[in-house]
């Protein structure tokens, strides 16, 4: 992996992982030896997957933000805690993430039109729905900035204005 840091951070590539909680001490490991290379971690670290918000990863999770240039897709909540829409089962861990990072590092995903195996009642279209209210209708710790941010300006300045 030290060579795919080293050559993210000489061309200004960007590593996305999805990733485990227990692999993040080694990516920061990685990113504090390459400060430079761009890194996103996403579905939030797969955090609450098994339906448990575990605060040690919650911890080691927001403990990556002392790194400048790791971002944070902040999804798919249909994945995450009860996975049970309208999904606000989610919000505090993803105020704790974005009070870490920034909302100028953090960008929602929806990993839709995936489907959970095993729920037959699972219908695309509403997870979508349900998962963008999240953030712009339920997610009262944001501002509207933040929330421009989350759902369009950090992915755009990320991939695009690079």
């Amino acid at each position: 992996y030290t060579e795919m840091f080293e050559t993210g951070a000489k061309h200004n590539l960007i590593l996305s992982f999805l990733c485990e909680p227990s692999d993040l001490p080694e990516i920061d490991r990685l990113c504090a030896l390459n400060p430079d290379t761009p890194v996103i971690i996403d579905h939030l670290c797969r955090i609450g997957v098994d339906g448990r918000f575990r605060d040690e990863d919650i911890l080691a999770l927001c403990g990556l933000a002392l790194h400048p240039h790791v971002y944070i897709k902040v999804g798919p909540f249909q994945h995450l805690g009860s996975k049970v829409r309208p999904y606000l089962d989610v919000l505090p861990l993803v105020e704790r993430v974005i009070d870490a990072y920034g909302p100028e590092r953090c960008m929602w995903e929806s990993d839709s039109p995936a489907l959970r195996p095993g729920n037959y009642d699972a219908d695309p279209a509403q997870d979508f729905a349900a998962s963008l209210a999240v953030i712009r209708d339920h997610a009262d710790f944001l501002s509207a900035s933040d929330k421009h941010h989350l759902l369009q300006g950090t992915a755009e300045r990320l991939f695009f204005e690079r």
